[in-house]
């Protein structure tokens, strides 16, 4: 699982590369433009309640083995977001600015496990 996961990481971090070095695009949202730089710049982007969030895109995050639900949900959104800061930069990896969030955990043998997903977005 880990040389699985480590690879996972080297083809991200090889796709975060070729999206910044392709440039940026710019959105219009209510009459303004914005720069969308890096890999962001390949999805369908629009403006909801002041941000800039990706339309149909999600990303996922994940946690298990912890002693509490607190603690799972915590994991699952620092997952979810150091993959995100990864793939897309600081800009994009904000949970509290993300839209279409979904979680679900569950326990086991008293050691709870959450998985999330949820729509990046920026501020503008």
């Amino acid at each position: 699982m880990t040389r699985l996961r480590s690879t996972f990481y080297m083809l991200c971090t090889a796709f975060v590369l070729a999206g910044v070095l392709a440039g940026y695009s710019q959105v219009e949202a209510k009459g303004k433009y914005a720069a969308i730089d890096g890999l962001a710049a390949m999805h369908d982007i629009r403006s909801e309640r002041g941000k800039l969030c990706f339309t149909d895109h999600y990303h996922y995050g994940s946690s298990q083995n912890l002693p509490s639900k607190k603690m799972a949900v915590r994991a699952a959104i620092g997952s979810w977001q150091d993959f995100t800061d990864l793939e897309y930069g600081g800009r994009w990896s904000s949970y509290r600015y993300a839209a279409s969030k979904k979680v679900g955990c569950k326990v086991e043998s008293g050691a709870w496990g959450c998985e999330i997903e949820a729509r990046p977005c920026a501020k503008r």
